[in-house]
């Protein structure tokens, strides 16, 4: 169960959580190297290995994807169909968000920018463990409402679920593969993928090390680490809610981060007995104990801004605030990828069907960076027209700097047009 530990002790538990990519590092490398100089042999090497697939088809048939949708119940059809139209229309709103402007001064100027959609994108869904058809949903919902044509799907674990969202989305062409190797597929394609333009989607040390690594060549969503909670109570929800919540975080991985702030050692008590009793008839009860071992703690903090503020140096993923009064909680929020108000707003709601994406940063990245939405779909790109009288009023300057830099040529461009 989760123990209770001091401020001062967080940050070794997070560096430890870190760790590096030292270990893994060359053997990652030669991976991308050998899949972009040997193309399609290099992946059925690999694919053999790592994800013990021997057949020699790298895309999943039309008629496959078909099929699995009719594996599906009726209620599974229905609840996935379900979540899509809620996420949907919640990147619908942010789509609405992303207008065009320009602004046309009495000078002779005018600036603004336009947007448009990435063309090429590859989704990684990881497996494994467990199917994640749910991620299907997150990768590929705010690319399809973005504009985004043409998607590559990659998945080490193609099975009946998966694909049948998959072919629900629409998507056509599913890789059956993962690790480094997929993702150097996506990037710099072979005999039978095509490349693409930007990768997104969360994956095992390997592909994140990787999507580094290709991160140049084509453009990636963020390097996301192990799956990670945080709640703030003031202990006015049920100890079992909070218990369950917890533990829905832990069996993602042995690597996952579960941690409760509270204001006092018999609330913490409480829910660690609930967890006790509840994880009994958990499938993955050995994965959720080894992740609340390993990364699973309390803080006591006994009041809002001690509890804020040792949120904020966490920068979770999930940020529930389990309180009576979470809107007053909200303003104190700096540093979280996704942020869930009350006792009746658990994590998986987010998860699943709620609306908002759940591929969002952790390992403290949420200090910089946020989780993925139609904006990582969509490129800006600034325009700019002067005319002949706002030009006059420029060039004076863009010589005078151009002088400054030592950049003869640039004074030039601005100078010949002055003195013609």
């Amino acid at each position: 169960m989760i123990k209770v530990i001091n401020r001062s002790d967080i940050g070794a538990i997070l560096a430890k959580r870190k760790g590096t990519y030292v270990d893994i590092q060359e053997p990652v490398k030669k991976i991308i190297d050998d899949v972009r100089k040997h193309g399609d042999r290099a992946l059925l090497k690999f694919r053999k290995l790592y994800d013990h697939i021997g057949s020699k088809d790298l895309t999943v048939d039309q008629k496959v994807i078909k099929s699995a949708f009719n594996k599906l119940s009726r209620t599974e059809k229905r609840a996935f169909m379900f979540a899509i139209k809620r996420v949907t229309a919640f990147h619908i709103q942010e789509k609405r968000r992303i207008k065009p402007w320009r602004l046309a001064e009495s000078t002779g100027i005018s600036y603004g920018e336009f947007f448009s959609p990435v063309q090429r994108v590859g989704l990684y869904v990881p497996g494994g463990s467990a199917s994640y058809p749910s991620t299907v949903i997150m990768n590929a919902v705010p690319a399809l409402v973005a504009g985004v044509k043409d998607i590559t799907m990659a998945t080490p674990s193609p099975d009946y679920p998966v694909l049948a969202v998959a072919g629900m989305l629409g998507i056509k062409r599913v890789v059956s593969m993962g690790g480094a190797h997929a993702i150097a597929a996506l990037a710099y394609g072979t005999e039978s993928i095509e490349k693409v333009d930007k990768i997104v989607g969360p994956g095992n040390r390997y592909v994140t090390l990787a999507k580094k690594l290709v991160y140049g060549d084509v453009g990636i969503d963020m390097v996301a680490g192990p799956s990670e909670v945080v709640i703030v109570a003031d202990g006015s929800v049920n100890p079992s809610f909070i218990a369950a919540d917890l533990m829905a975080q832990a069996e993602h991985d042995e690597q996952a981060m579960s941690v409760l702030i509270a204001p006092t050692p018999i609330y913490i008590q409480r829910v660690n007995e609930h967890m006790r009793r509840l994880v009994s008839s958990m499938k993955r009860k050995a994965t959720i104990n080894k992740s609340l071992r390993n990364y699973g703690f309390a803080v006591i903090a006994n009041t809002l801004k001690r509890a804020m503020d040792v949120a904020n140096m966490i920068a979770p993923e999930h940020l529930e605030l389990a309180v009576r009064k979470p809107q007053e909680y909200l303003k104190f929020v700096r540093n979280a990828g996704a942020v869930f108000l009350g006792a009746y707003t658990p994590e998986v709601l987010g998860d699943y069907v709620a609306g908002p994406d759940h591929v969002l940063p952790t390992m403290g990245s949420a200090r910089f960076s946020s989780g993925l939405g139609v904006y990582d779909f969509m490129k800006r790109t600034t325009l700019l027209e002067v005319k002949e009288n706002g030009f006059l009023r420029l060039a004076p300057y863009a010589e005078i700097i151009g002088r400054a830099e030592g950049l003869d040529a640039h004074t030039l461009a601005a100078r010949i047009r002055i003195h013609r």
